[in-house]
């Protein structure tokens, strides 16, 4: 007669527990995904044109790196003395045309965390404050100078 009793009584304070957990972590969730939407409806997004940027290499053009990327920006830092899409060109050439680490034969190993990471602390440090949350690398593409003449010469 006890086992039974016991039994319900585990039982009881084993779903008791599973609710208290479960309800507590979704409301957490609930609140931080109400969040995001909000502060989704104050950013902006700018897609930039493909924008190309010369690779030079023990002092030759080796090639040009090709990138394209979408950025959100808060909608309130959007009104700025120098446009904001320059602003965006001005950061991705000094962020790619300084990296020495960029091998044009090995694109697949470019860090696309850490180029993000570096795109959105220079645009935040000319905007100020933190103005870019995201950014969405679409295409990285190298040319080299060779590619590059042997188009010209089929066209000419």
């Amino acid at each position: 007669m006890i086992k039974p009793i016991l039994a319900g009584l585990w039982a009881v304070a084993v779903l008791s527990g599973a609710i208290f957990f479960f309800a507590g972590s979704s409301s957490e969730e609930a609140s931080v995904e109400t969040e995001e939407i909000v502060s989704a409806s104050d950013l902006e997004n700018f897609a930039l044109a493909p924008i190309s940027v010369t690779l030079i290499r023990e002092g030759k053009v080796k090639g040009y790196l090709i990138l394209e990327a979408a950025f959100s920006i808060l909608k309130d830092k959007k009104e700025t003395p120098i446009p904001v899409d320059n602003i965006l060109r001005d950061v991705v050439h000094d962020v790619l045309f300084g990296d020495k680490t960029i091998d044009p034969d090995r694109l697949d190993k470019i860090d696309l965390e850490s180029l993000r990471d570096r795109l959105r602390d220079g645009v935040n440090a000319m905007l100020g404050e933190e103005s870019v949350h995201e950014i969405l690398i679409q295409r990285v593409d190298y040319l080299s100078k060779e590619d590059v003449r042997d188009n010209r010469l089929r066209r000419g």
